[in-house]
């Protein structure tokens, strides 16, 4: 089983971390979330896992806040939140790799189509969970609240929150989140077996990847990429 997240936009460095680790349909590969906005390939990282996924291979992700600050987006029509941190370059993303590109500008696009009319996409946003609970491990985007069972968790507090809650894990599991970056481009261990797989791949050009059964991380650099603007949100 392999763990990643975070990735936002940078096809080029998922594609580095599938050859280091190798993948093989009996593998497992969690991706915790926030796939989309800041990077330049949001489109080809989203139809990556979709491939993948038809060809056999066991590719699970979970609802990052980027992914709900997306789907709340289209929702609502208002895009100035979800541009403030990085949105914009998934809407060129997916309009880049559209049909109307040659008959529609970027704004007609996003108007008469946008990505709400990529079929494949839409329907595999709606299915992706926003927890994964295994016998030994938990996988949440950002936060499990620790006062509540499992079956309990609310919406937000799992997507969006920066609660210590590793401070209180009781849960008798392992729990693996994203969501909030680390400063050195590491894996973060917290205590009560609690592990940020978060490194900052928008800030420093690093993602990471955790093999659970052996505990080795790896980690994918490139400089070349776009570095993203420093918000609250992440």
């Amino acid at each position: 089983m392999f763990l990643t997240s975070d990735i936002h936009g940078h096809y080029s460095m998922f594609e580095k971390l599938l050859d280091t680790i190798n993948l093989t349909r009996k593998d497992l590969l969690i991706i915790l979330g926030d796939s989309c906005d800041r990077g330049s390939q949001s489109y080809e990282l989203y139809k990556k896992y979709y491939e993948l996924k038809k060809e056999g291979y066991n590719i699970k992700h979970l609802r990052g806040n980027h992914e709900d600050m997306l789907l709340k987006a289209i929702e609502s029509g208002d895009n100035e939140h979800w541009y403030r941190n990085g949105g914009e370059k998934t809407q060129e993303s997916f309009y880049n790799n559209s049909e109307s590109r040659d008959t529609l500008s970027f704004e007609e696009w996003i108007k008469c189509e946008g990505i709400k009319s990529v079929k494949w996409f839409m329907e595999w946003l709606d299915r992706i969970p926003i927890m994964i609970s295994g016998k030994k491990s938990l996988f949440v985007h950002a936060a499990f609240d620790t006062t509540k069972g499992e079956d309990e968790q609310g919406h937000r507090f799992l997507i969006w929150d920066r609660n210590d809650f590793w401070t209180n894990n009781r849960t008798g599991k392992a729990i693996y989140f994203g969501h909030t970056p680390s400063k050195d481009g590491k894996i973060k261990h917290y205590v009560n077996d609690v592990h940020c797989i978060d490194t900052g791949s928008y800030k420093n050009g690093i993602i990471a990847c955790v093999e659970l059964k052996t505990g080795k991380e790896m980690y994918i650099k490139d400089k070349k990429i776009d570095k993203g603007k420093e918000n609250s949100e992440d």
